[in-house]
């Protein structure tokens, strides 16, 4: 365990959170757990790992993503710094998409907007269980992202650029 430099001033022991911690990685289906506990103000800070995690380990936190990523656009959308139907190329650099979503011969990534990334419909191959043109997961490709079409078909080789769903509108949000 790892507490942080702050304890708590809500009353949750480090006894507490760290029983919780192992008790996530108890389950014979979960091999590894992190839980890390902060208030935003600064007043409480935890974090502990248990099993075969560290709390300074990476590690994938797969479909979650989805949420702080929509959160972050939606508020985005708020302050008026973009807008759902913007194409991802206005906040990309071209040589990041290129070739990330071709379709019949043709590259389509200028097509694919916000509103498409964030709600799973750009057609970029899902990283953990979508396939390349050759059968292999993309995962095990290092994410190539090819397949799919707006439309939902699957496309050609975009070139061996690498991306993601996910990579790309958490690069989005660091331009």
């Amino acid at each position: 365990m790892s507490p942080a430099p702050q304890r708590s001033t809500t009353g949750l022991s480090d006894e507490f959170l760290e029983r919780t911690v192992r008790k996530m990685a108890a389950n014979r289906s979960v091999y590894g757990a992190i839980l890390c506990v902060e208030d935003g103000r600064g007043t409480l800070g935890w974090s502990g790992a248990a099993g075969n995690l560290k709390p300074e380990n990476r590690y994938f936190i797969a479909s979650v993503t989805k949420l702080y990523v929509t959160a972050v656009l939606l508020q985005l959308r708020h302050e008026g710094a973009i807008a759902l139907d913007d194409p991802m190329s206005r906040y990309l650099p071209s040589d990041l998409i290129a070739g990330l979503h071709v379709m019949d011969g043709t590259d389509r990534s200028g097509q694919i907007t916000i509103r498409h990334l964030m709600s799973n419909t750009s057609g970029i191959t899902d990283y953990f269980f979508g396939k390349g043109p050759d059968g292999k997961a993309a995962a095990g490709l290092g994410a190539t992202g090819v397949g799919g079409g707006l439309g939902g078909r699957r496309g050609e080789d975009g070139g061996g650029h690498q991306a993601s769903a996910a990579s790309t509108t958490a690069a989005m949000r660091a331009s």
